[in-house]
This record gives structure tokens, C-alpha cells and sequence, in this order.
């Protein structure tokens, strides 16, 4: 994702640019404008937020602002010194807009900062050192957070020219030393404001001329931060941290002869820090925060590296056990980041010691290997059977310590005579987890395990990997294998990628001499590294089930499937991990029970082998799943004994719907699957599945229930069994639902169940999930049926949660399509329902339906990455091509029709995506222009008809309303109707349904169409007005009365808008009685017909 959005920004970087520098110069121009001030202010934030925005899409490429951030800073600083001068003219901008002018300035500088980072941005700034005074009392002055920043930034550049400060002010270097110092101590927590100061703080004190004046060094030490640390104010932990970090920077910076006489300093004070830390820790209270210590450990860091080089080893030891004892034993409450500084101080350390003090250096990772609490000597051999116990293991000490192990062995100072001992440790903490109630902790162990072994292979030279194998047989196979199985088992995907990582770089580095002796052909050892590497670079390891399938590839590659058998096992019968997981690992390890091949003799440590009647046994006191998993692939003779077993834990199987488990009821499903396979009879677990089958469905019960409706026969299943069936359905079993049709009916009980699917009073999630059952199994279906089932592509059940029935017209649409040769024979019906469908609202119905709909004909289907506007032109190219010329014949003239009756919903539909609405309509014109073939016309008119003495449908009482709307489109988009259109009966139309009705939106829609018509110059107008008349004067609702008196003074102003009736209408109350308005009707129509 990042890739893509760098890849999105680098593409349009000239045209961001081009907009961010057009609303900055607006920007400007805005206030330098005669606008009034509150309309620049009011004015200014929509141009401030877009800014904003617009630096922020830089953040995934931040490198493309350098092209144009001069001339953004220097607009931006021009136009700061603007208002601040305005604010000295007399009658200047109110102080509270220029004031705001000038913080907005200050906040979009700090985001160029926040996304290009604070100290690249500074070098953009003007570097006219007569600024610097200006700016000072500026910084005296101000009380806003963005627009102090923007003066302590500019400050941080100039502070960096190349002469001395005293040549433009005596007190210059005092001066800024002061500000920065005040305002490090005033804000807080490492924000904008404080690291910009400590920016400022840092660049001042390692100035050439400041440090050559010594005082200034002197003054900061022991008048600014002494204080601060002998104080007994224990909650200025923020402004101590301030402080730290400068005195980082002045560690980094500054050379060691002009930092030496400050280091004692520098430890007296962290070390005061350090024992507030011990009593924060023992009291519960927190003054000092993670990032205080986070730079008490790097200022720690480099104190000790300046005594390794003064070769002063007594304080580099005592620094180094404060780090251990005072930080490390402390991180129970510090996150990750302090881990890793500690690991990284401690192995930079470590190689410093590497090259002056080799002893120190063995001494140090010998005790971080004891600080585990293993009984392991440091240089022993490899140990595979080394006890952990995993429960008992301080999380945070395992990490960081194994950090520290990786980090010292990128640095190339890790001892070669210790990985045995270390390599000891990996093989447990590849596994190592803590299980919780909710939770299961050890994965940032697994993690570093994983960066140990990258780190060693990239450091073991190949004489020292074949010397270490020598010494230690199988160590280096062991190791291998348990990456693999990271690989395939761990339960995180971020750990799974890292073994990847790691058995590339080892087998790239030592593949070659760790199967030569395994395979004899030299040849045949590259062929099988290549084919071994290929595997775990191209595999999918996204889910277990993916990742999995790597133990069947790694036995054809040649490993024996005995080494795969433990790990299994282990987890089959380990009931802490996810049942799904130990089914899976049931199912692999039935699978390569039963494998057969030519093997490596490749080994690894402490290996035993299981054969079948050992793991039957493991398996018989777990949940009868797992056993009933082997039974099956058994031979006859031994699979009798566990079937007499399991028919006797069976006979007293209880099961509660309420309180018991999925897994037990997938487990009884399971053996009751294995019953059906060995033709015994089930009639006793028909209770059980009927409670079963009250469960929440989950894919592994359905998965579980639609074999076993596969396999039963109608001597297995009651009539009675099947009228449970259906009164479960009926009350809203979405179980059952699921699976009903994996059973093969009759074909009379078949069609009583797809009367429940077509049912609307059943709940329409029940017969959604019947549709997609029936979709799946492959069955003749009973004569009528398919009729039927074509049929509910017209439900448009309507619920509190909306259109519903979209769900079973999408779903009917799939049956059709995957089983097509079961409806034939109504290949004109289903075009008929596929065809209105087609236009509709709803995107994915459209294009599956359009799709069906080309492949009935044998056309190239759709793509789903068309547009909605190149849908619809395509929609209406095919009615044009494929329906309009053959409207004479019955067939199309019925699919026109109904063409119309499905995209009128797209086009005039009154709430709708607003791009499904606009483009439909667009292309609507473009249609229509491009054919005025009458009969479309008369397919709308049609669709307006209100049939006599029929109940009008909710569906056709809203397309009634929607095609209104499409006439309403139409008139206002000024469209030019053919010359022989039938106004006449639109006005009939219209008529018939504004008449009997209450329902004030179709009213509205019919007043809109009469206002237009009423525009025209023939009889039809006449009436359209008298129509408008009659409704404003007479009709029973208020609403509609008010309505065609607005009416009434559109067609008027439209036509006339000096006529005596604009006066006369502003005189009538419509909300009056019809009988009261009946005076005004008489010269309102004559008015109206005058015009």
C-alpha cells in the first residue's frame, strides 16, 4: 500500500505542486486584498485546511517538496513580515485576524517541517542575519504554539552562519541561548516547540565560537541543568527531558576534549535520574516517561564508549551495570523502543570493548546469557534439549537480551565460540508462548529469535559454519528445520515471513555444505537448494491453510515425513491452541501417515519416531474428532476396536445448544459422518443433530452438514425428520439454510422447500442462504420448479435494513449461472427478469445480470472494472443494437418495456449514489438524441398507465414515481422532445395518477411535468394550467394546495412576470379552505390562459 501511494504521489507530483503553489499565492492574495477582514478570515480557512491537506500528500514521498520548498518557505515568511508590519501601521488589519493570519502561517510551516522533517526544513529559510533581533522580540512576544515555532525554526538556520554571533550583536549568542532554553523548559513531552529549541540549544552550544568560549558550555551545565536535576521537583521529568536530548546532541557533536570536563557532570545527573527511576518504580508513581529514559540509555551509551577510548574501564563497568541493573531489570513497564536503544547501546558497546578489552566483551554477553536464569555454561556445545519454562519467562528480559544478541552480532562481535550456546537458546525461543485467558504473548521473543539467526548467518563464515557442525552434530539441521516449521505452524503471519526471511539468508550462505553431505551429486545439491529456496519464495504462507501445504512439498523435495510427525502430534493434542489448527494438524498428519517416498537421511537432534498405533492412542482420550479423522485409512481389523470404543462413549452423548461448544458438535457430526461411511445406522443421532442444528452456522459445522446430507439416503432420513426441517426454516434456522439441498429430495418435498424459499413472510436471509445451497449442489430440478425459481427474481422485500430482496435476486441470478442447463426451456423468461434487472440501482446485481444476460447470447462479457458512465453507455448501445430493431416481435417488445421499467430506476430514482444518477442520465441524452425511434417513448408512457381494477404493487407504485421523474429530468435538462410526441396522453398520465392519491411526492412530480407542458403553445397547455389551477384552489391537502400555488407563480414569472396575477398570488393564502379559494379560481385560469 505505502509502494502504491509514493507510486500515486510521484505521478502526479507536478500537478500537487501546481495546486499547493497556487493556494499558497491565493493565500497571500487574499490578505494583501480590500476584502473586508471578516471575509478574509472566514475566507482564509477553507484555503488553510486545503494547504494543509495538500502538504500532507507528500507524506508517503516527503523528498518531492525539496523542488519548490524555497519558494514556499520564502512566500510564507514574505507574507509573515507583511502582516507584521501591518500591525504597526496606524488603523491596521483588527489584531484578531492579521493575529490569526499569522498563526495559520506559523501552522502550515510546521507541517512543511512535520513531513519533511524539522531540521531539512530549516536550511530553506532566509539567512539575512539582521533577522535575528527582530525575530528575538518576536519570540518574547508571542503566545501561539505554531507561530513561536516558525521564529525558532528561522532562528535555528540563522544561528548557523559562518562568523562569529558577537560581530552582529555582543549578546547575541547569550540572547538565544536564553530563548531557547526558556521555551525548552516551557513545553512539554518532546512537542514541536521543545525539540525545535533543544534544535536551536544544540546548534548554538556546538558553535566554533561558543565553544571556544567556554563559559557558555560551563553556564549551560552548571547553572541551566544542574538545578533542574538538584531540584525536588520530581514532575519536571519534561523539562529534563529537554535537557537529555541536547546533552545527546553536545555527545554527538561536540569534540571529546571539549565535552571531557562536563562527563562526570553528565553522570552525576543521569545517575540521579537513575535512582529516581528505582523509587518511581517501588512507589507506582511516574515522573519520568519512556523517552526519558530512552535518552538516559543513549547518553549512557556514549559515556561509556568516551571511557572505553580513555581506556577508564572502571566507570565503562559501572555504566554498564546501571544499564543492566537499573534499566533493563526495570522494563516491565517500558515499551518496545526502550528494548531495542538498550540492545543497540549495549551491542555498540560490545564492539567497542571487541577491540580494546576482548575479555570485558566475553565477559558482558557471557552474564547477558545468565541474566536468562538457564542452567547453561556460555561455551558449552549445542543443547537441544535445553529446559524453558515458557510460563515462568520475563517476556521483556527475553527480548530485549535476545535484541541485544542480534544487534552485537550485525556489529561482527559476536564470539564464534558462543553461537552453540546461543544457537541452544534459539531452538527454545522459537517456540516460546505465553498463553493467557485472552491472549497469547511471546511473539516479539519469536521475532527476535528470528533476528538472532538472520544476524549469525550473516556473520558465520563458511570455515566457522563447517567447524561449528563438526563439533556439534545435527545443531545446524535442527536449527534448519525448526524455521521451517515457523514457517508452516507459528500463529502470526509477521513471524511466519520473517522464517522466510531467515532460511534464505542461511540456506543461500551454507546450503551447500549442509545437504552435500546428504546428497552425493554436486549437481544434484544446487538442483535441490534452487528447487528449495523457489518454494519458500514463491509459497502463499498468508493462512495456516496456504502454509500447510508446504509439508507436502517439503516431503517431495526429500525430507522424511517423520519430521514433521511430533510437531503434529503436539498440536493435535495441545488444547490451549485453536481448535481450527489442531484440525488442520490432524488432517496433515493422517495425510502423511499414509505417504510414501524416497527420503533424505537428513536428521535432526532429539528426533522420535511414532508410528500409527501410538498416535490412535494419543488421540483416543481428545475430542472423537481426531480420531475419527485416522479411521476411515485404517485397516479393517484395527479400525473395529476404536469403533467399538467410540460407539461406547457415544451412547450417553449429551448435547445443549445453549452452553456446549462448536468443536464438540463438529466433532460428534464428524463421527457421524464416519458412521454413514461404514453403513451404521444413525437413527439414534437425530436428537443431537437436531440441536446441532440450533447453533450460529460457522463454515466448519456447514462444511461438517452438507456431507452428511450428501450422503443420506431416504431410509436414513423420517418424514417427520423432513416436516423438522421445514418448520425449522420457517423459524429462521440459518443453519439448516445453509445446507438444506446438499440432501437429495423427492421431487414432491423438493418443491414443498422451494415454496418456503419463495414464501415472503420467511425471513429473507433464511431463503438467501437456500438460494446459495440449492447454487452449490449439482441436481435435476422437478418440472414447474425452475419457473418458480426464475420467479424470485422480482422480490423486492423491503425491511428496516432496506431493499432485502436484492440478496435473493443476486443470489437466483448465481443459481441460473452456474447451473444454466436446468432452466432450459425458459430462456425467454429468464431475459425477460435479466434484462430489467440490468438497469437497476444496485452495482453488482447490474453487471452479473448484464453479464448472464451476454452469456445466454454468446457475447464477451463485462469487465467489473467499467466505469458507471461506460456501463450505462454500453447498457444502452446493447438495447439499441439488440432490442430496438426487433420491437415488432412480441418477445422484444416485452424485453423493451421492461428495459425501461429497470433503468428508469437507475435515472430517476430520488435518492441514489449521485454518480449512478448523473451518468445514467448522461447517457440517457446521448441515447436519446442519437434515436427517437417512438417507441421508447411510448415504453415511458406505457409505464405511467395505472391499470383499471388491478392492485397496483409497491414496486410499480415507485415506478410510477421514478419514470415521473425521468419526464421531470428531461424538461429541466431543456431536452427537445420529437414533434410528434404525445403530449396529450403524458397530460393523462399525469392526470390519472395526481388524482386519488395522497402521496404529495408523485403530486409534486406531476405539478413539475404540468408547469413544463403548461409552457407550450397548444391545448394540452391550456390544460396543464387549468390542471395547476384546480389543485391550487381545490384540492383537499394543504400541502398540495401550497405546492400548485408555487406552481402556478413559476409558469407565470416564466411567461409573464409583469402580469396583475404576480401581485394577485402574493395576496391568496393557500392554506385557506378550498371553499374560501373557489373565488380566486375563475380569474386565476383566465389569467393563466391569457399569457
Amino acid at each position: 500500500m505505502d509502494e502504491l501511494q509514493e507510486f500515486n504521489v510521484v505521478k502526479n507530483e507536478r500537478q500537487l505542486h501546481d495546486e499547493l503553489g497556487k493556494l499558497i499565492c491565493d493565500f497571500g492574495l487574499l490578505i494583501k486584498s480590500d476584502t473586508s477582514d471578516r471575509d478574509k478570515y472566514e475566507h482564509s480557512k477553507s484555503i488553510l485546511n486545503r494547504i494543509i491537506l495538500g502538504i500532507n500528500e507528500f507524506e508517503p514521498s516527503p523528498k518531492l517538496l525539496d523542488s519548490h520548498l524555497s519558494f514556499y518557505i520564502g512566500s510564507l515568511t514574505d507574507l509573515y513580515f507583511f502582516i507584521n508590519n501591518q500591525k504597526k501601521l496606524a488603523d491596521p488589519i483588527p489584531y484578531h485576524y492579521s493575529g490569526s493570519f499569522s498563526h495559520n502561517i506559523g501552522e502550515i510551516i510546521y507541517n512543511f517541517s512535520k513531513i519533511r522533517g524539522f531540521k531539512h526544513v530549516t536550511n530553506y529559510f532566509s539567512s539575512d542575519v539582521y533577522l535575528i533581533p527582530r525575530l528575538i522580540e518576536l519570540t518574547k512576544l508571542l503566545d501561539n504554539d505554531n507561530e513561536l515555532f516558525l521564529c525558532l525554526i528561522w532562528l535555528s538556520n540563522l544561528v548557523l552562519v559562518p562568523f562569529k554571533l558577537e560581530h552582529i550583536e555582543s549578546t547575541l549568542p547569550v540572547q538565544l541561548i536564553g530563548i531557547a532554553i526558556e521555551n525548552l523548559s516551557k513545553h512539554a513531552n518532546a512537542s514541536k516547540n521543545q525539540l525545535i529549541s533543544l534544535i536551536l540549544l544544540s546548534r548554538l552550544l556546538t558553535r566554533s565560537d561558543v565553544i571556544h568560549n567556554s563559559n557558555h558550555l560551563y553556564e549551560y551545565f552548571h547553572i541551566y541543568v544542574e538545578p533542574e536535576w538538584k531540584s525536588l521537583d520530581r514532575l519536571n521529568g519534561s523539562v529534563k527531558l529537554g535537557h537529555l536530548i541536547t546533552i545527546n546532541k553536545l555527545l554527538k557533536r561536540c569534540p571529546i576534549e571539549v565535552i571531557e570536563p562536563y562527563l562526570d557532570t553528565v553522570y552525576n545527573l543521569i545517575s540521579i535520574d537513575l535512582m529516581n527511576l528505582r523509587i518511581q518504580q517501588e512507589s507506582t508513581q511516574k515522573h519520568l516517561n519512556n523517552l526519558n529514559v530512552l535518552y538516559m540509555i543513549k547518553i549512557l551509551s556514549k559515556l561509556s564508549m568516551v571511557y572505553v577510548k580513555r581506556g577508564n574501564y572502571q566507570m565503562t563497568s559501572t555504566i554498564i551495570n546501571h544499564l543492566l541493573s537499573h534499566i533493563m531489570n526495570l522494563m516491565t513497564t517500558f515499551d518496545t523502543s526502550l528494548r531495542y536503544a538498550m540492545a543497540k547501546s549495549l551491542a555498540k558497546l560490545t564492539k567497542i570493548l571487541s577491540m580494546t578489552a576482548t575479555n570485558y566483551q566475553e565477559q558482558l554477553i557471557s552474564y547477558m546469557i545468565g541474566q536468562l536464569d538457564l542452567n547453561l555454561k556460555p561455551a558449552s556445545s549445542f543443547v537441544s534439549c535445553l529446559i524453558i519454562d515458557n510460563d515462568a519467562v520475563f517476556i521483556p528480559k527475553y527480548h530485549t537480551i535476545l535484541l541485544y544478541f542480534g544487534f552485537t552480532a550485525l556489529e561482527n562481535s559476536f564470539p564464534v565460540s558462543l553461537v552453540p550456546s546461543l544457537l541452544s537458546i534459539i531452538h527454545k525461543t522459537l517456540f516460546m508462548e505465553q498463553r493467557r485467558l485472552s491472549s497469547v504473548l511471546g511473539s516479539q521473543v519469536r521475532d527476535s529469535s528470528c533476528f538472532v539467526l538472520w544476524a549469525l548467518c550473516r556473520i558465520i563464515k563458511q570455515d566457522d559454519f563447517n567447524a561449528l557442525s563438526m563439533a556439534n552434530p545435527l545443531m545446524m539441521e535442527t536449527i534448519l528445520f525448526d524455521l521451517i516449521l515457523i514457517v508452516i505452524m507459528d500463529g502470526e503471519l509477521i513471524i511466519r515471513r520473517c522464517g522466510i526471511a531467515v532460511i534464505q539468508e542461511f540456506v543461500g550462505r551454507f546450503g551447500n555444505l549442509l545437504f552435500k553431505q546428504y546428497i552425493d551429486d554436486v549437481f544434484k545439491v544446487g538442483e535441490f537448494i534452487i528447487n528449495f529456496i523457489e518454494l519458500f519464495a514463491s509459497s502463499n504462507i498468508s493462512s495456516h491453510q496456504s502454509s500447510y501445504l508446504l509439508i507436502d512439498e517439503m516431503i517431495k523435495l526429500g525430507f522424511n515425513k517423520s519430521l514433521f510427525i511430533p510437531k503434529l502430534l503436539e498440536n493435535v493434542t495441545n488444547e490451549n491452541l485453536k481448535f481450527a489448527i489442531r484440525k488442520l494438524s490432524c488432517t496433515y498428519l493422517n495425510l502423511i501417515m499414509r505417504m510414501e517416498g524416497n527420503f533424505l537421511n537428513y536428521e535432526v537432534k532429539d528426533h522420535e519416531e511414532y508410528g500409527l498405533e501410538y498416535i490412535l492412542e494419543k488421540l483416543l482420550n481428545l475430542d472423537i474428532y481426531f480420531i475419527c479423522v485416522f479411521l476411515p485409512d485404517i485397516d479393517e481389523r484395527s479400525r473395529s476396536k476404536y469403533i467399538g470404543y467410540l460407539t461406547e462413549r457415544t451412547l450417553d452423548f449429551k448435547f445443549d445448544y445453549h452452553h456446549d461448544t462448536h468443536e464438540k458438535a463438529e466433532g460428534y457430526l464428524k463421527w457421524t459422518n464416519l458412521q454413514i461411511k461404514l453403513g451404521m445406522s444413525i437413527e439414534n443421532n437425530w436428537p443431537i443433530i437436531f440441536n446441532i442444528l440450533r447453533l450460529s452456522p460457522t463454515p466448519y459445522l456447514i462444511e461438517e452438514l452438507i456431507e452428511l446430507f450428501g450422503h443420506l439416503d431416504s431410509s436414513q432420513l423420517s418424514q417427520e425428520s423432513i416436516r423438522k426441517f421445514q418448520y425449522y426454516l420457517r423459524n429462521n434456522n440459518q443453519m439448516l439454510a445453509n445446507v438444506i439441498f446438499a440432501y437429495c429430495f423427492e421431487d414432491e418435498e423438493f418443491e414443498e422447500f422451494v415454496g418456503i424459499m419463495s414464501a415472503s413472510e420467511v425471513d429473507c436471509e433464511i431463503r438467501t442462504l437456500m438460494v446459495n445451497s440449492l447454487t452449490h449442489q449439482q441436481r435435476k430440478l422437478p418440472p414447474g420448479v425452475g419457473s418458480q425459481l426464475v420467479g424470485l427474481l422480482d422480490d423486492y422485500t423491503l425491511t428496516k435494513q432496506g431493499d432485502v430482496g436484492s440478496k435473493i435476486r443476486y443470489g437466483v441470478i448465481q443459481l441460473i449461472k452456474h447451473n444454466f442447463d436446468q432452466f432450459y426451456g425458459l430462456e425467454k423468461q429468464i431475459e425477460l427478469k435479466l434484462v430489467r434487472l440490468a438497469g437497476e440501482l444496485i452495482d453488482k446485481i447490474r453487471l452479473e445480470a448484464m453479464n448472464l444476460l451476454l452469456s445466454m447470447k454468446g457475447m464477451s462479457l463485462l469487465s467489473n472494472e467499467l466505469s458507471v458512465s461506460q456501463y450505462f453507455a454500453y447498457l444502452f448501445k446493447y438495447y439499441g443494437e439488440q432490442i430496438l430493431p426487433l420491437c415488432e416481435q412480441d418477445h422484444e417488445k416485452q424485453m423493451s418495456l421492461l428495459f425501461w421499467k429497470g433503468v428508469t430506476f437507475s435515472i430517476g430514482a430520488l435518492a441514489a449514489n449521485a454518480t449512478v444518477l448523473n451518468e445514467s442520465f448522461a447517457q440517457l441524452l446521448v441515447f436519446l438524441l442519437d434515436h427517437s425511434h417512438p417507441v421508447v417513448y411510448q415504453n415511458f408512457l406505457t409505464l405511467l398507465k395505472v391499470p383499471q381494477g388491478v392492485e397496483v404493487s409497491a414496486r410499480d407504485q415507485k415506478s410510477y414515481v421514478v419514470v415521473l421523474n425521468v419526464f421531470v429530468k428531461l424538461f429541466e435538462a431543456n431536452f427537445q422532445f420529437p414533434a410528434d410526441f404525445n403530449y396529450e396522453a403524458l397530460y393523462i398520465r399525469c392526470y390519472n395518477l395526481q388524482i386519488n392519491t395522497t402521496n404529495l411526492t408523485r403530486i409534486g412530480l406531476t405539478l413539475k411535468i404540468f408547469h413544463h407542458m403548461g409552457e407550450l403553445r397548444d391545448e394540452v397547455s391550456v390544460k396543464c394550467r387549468k390542471r395547476i389551477v384546480a389543485l391550487a384552489c381545490g384540492h383537499k391537502l394543504g400541502k398540495v394546495r401550497e405546492m400548485a400555488g408555487e406552481t402556478m407563480f413559476e409558469v407565470i414569472n416564466d411567461l409573464c412576470p409583469t402580469s396583475e396575477a404576480v401581485g394577485l398570488l402574493d395576496t391568496i393564502e393557500w392554506g385557506q379552505s378550498p371553499l374560501k379559494l373557489k373565488q380566486f379560481k375563475a380569474k386565476l385560469e383566465q389569467i393563466l390562459i391569457s399569457i
